[in-house]
C-alpha cells in the first residue's frame, strides 16, 4: 500500500503603502499547507484560536502552516523597511489631528 501526502499551495501578497503613496513596500511568499483532516459532518473536536475562531482539530495544522506563512510576509515586509514607513504614516497621522 502506498499512502500519498497532499499538500495545498498558499501565496500570499501584502503591501505596506506611505500615506501619500509615494512609498511601497510589496511581498509575495508561497508554502504548502498539509491536506486538511476533517471529515464531513459537525466536528465536536474544536480549538478556540487567538481571534477567537473555533478551528476543528482536522484543520489545525494546516491553520499553523499558514500563520507561520503570514509571519514569514511579516518578517520580509519589516526586512524592506516596512517599520520605518508605518512610523513616518503614525507621525503624519497624528500631526494632522
Amino acid at each position: 500500500m502506498t499512502l500519498l501526502s497532499v499538500f495545498f499551495q498558499l501565496t500570499i501578497t501584502g503591501a505596506v503603502f506611505s500615506l501619500d503613496g509615494t512609498e511601497c513596500l510589496k511581498e509575495t511568499v508561497s508554502g504548502t499547507l498539509p491536506e486538511p483532516a476533517v471529515q464531513g459532518g459537525s466536528c465536536p473536536h474544536a480549538v478556540l484560536t487567538q481571534s477567537s475562531i473555533y478551528v476543528p482539530d482536522g484543520l489545525r495544522d494546516s491553520l499553523v502552516a499558514a500563520e507561520k506563512l503570514g509571519e514569514k510576509l511579516a518578517r520580509a515586509l519589516i526586512a524592506k523597511g516596512a517599520v520605518e514607513v508605518l512610523r513616518k504614516a503614525r507621525q503624519e497621522k497624528d500631526l494632522a489631528q
